[in-house]
C-alpha cells in the first residue's frame, strides 16, 4: 500500500526528517473497508469452483433454463439501457430545438430521464442566462453608431431656421408664427 503523506493533516512540506517521521508513526490508517488481494482472489476462486460444481449437478434441463434465464436477464438489460439512450435522444432533441448548447441540452436531458429534476431546473436557469446574455451582445451589435458631427439643433433653432425660410419665400404668417415658437420656452 501507497501513502500519499502530504495528505496528512498536520504535514508541511519544510518539515525536518524527524517531524515527518513523527507525524507519520502517530498517523492511523482505518483498513477496516479493505480486504487483502489475495483474500479476495482466494474467495473469487472458491465462488468460481462451487458455480461450476453446481452447475454439473445440474439436469440438462435444468442448465438450458438456467442459461435461458441469463440471456434473458441480459436482453432485459440491454433493452433498457436502449430504451433510456433512446429517451435522452428524443429529450436532447428537444431541448437543442429549444435553443440549448449542445453539451448542456445533453446534459439536461439525461438528468430529465433519470428524474433529478434539480439539475434539470439548474440547466434551464443557465440557459436562460445565457440566452439573455447572448440577446444582449446582439442587440448592442445591432444598435447603430451615432451619427457624427453637429450636436442636435435645439427647438428654438429649429423654429428660427424655419422662419426664416418662410420669410426668405414671401410667406409672412408662417414666419411670424415659426417666430413665435422659437421665442416661446420649451
Amino acid at each position: 500500500m501507497k501513502i500519499d503523506i502530504t495528505k496528512i493533516p498536520g504535514y508541511e512540506s519544510n518539515m525536518p526528517a524527524e517531524e515527518v517521521l513523527k507525524l507519520i508513526s502517530g498517523y492511523e490508517i482505518d483498513l477496516s473497508g479493505y480486504v487483502l488481494k489475495a483474500t479476495a482472489d482466494k474467495y473469487a476462486s472458491e465462488a468460481a469452483d462451487f458455480k461450476k460444481k453446481y452447475n454439473a449437478t445440474l439436469s440438462e434441463q435444468e442448465r438450458k433454463d438456467a442459461e435461458l434465464a441469463e440471456q434473458n436477464k441480459q436482453r432485459d438489460k440491454e433493452l433498457a439501457d436502449l430504451r433510456r439512450e433512446r429517451a435522452i435522444d428524443k429529450q436532447t432533441a428537444k431541448y437543442l430545438a429549444l435553443g440549448f448548447d449542445a453539451e448542456l441540452a445533453a446534459a439536461t436531458a439525461e438528468a430529465s430521464v433519470d428524474g433529478n429534476t434539480d439539475v434539470v431546473f439548474a440547466n434551464m436557469s443557465k440557459h436562460q442566462q445565457d440566452r439573455e446574455a447572448k440577446l444582449r451582445a446582439d442587440l448592442l451589435k445591432s444598435t447603430p453608431t451615432p451619427a457624427s458631427g453637429d450636436a442636435p439643433i435645439a427647438a428654438s433653432q429649429q423654429y428660427e431656421k424655419m422662419a426664416a425660410e418662410a420669410y426668405a419665400n414671401g410667406d409672412v404668417s408662417t414666419g411670424a408664427y415659426y417666430t413665435r415658437l422659437s421665442q416661446t420656452k420649451n
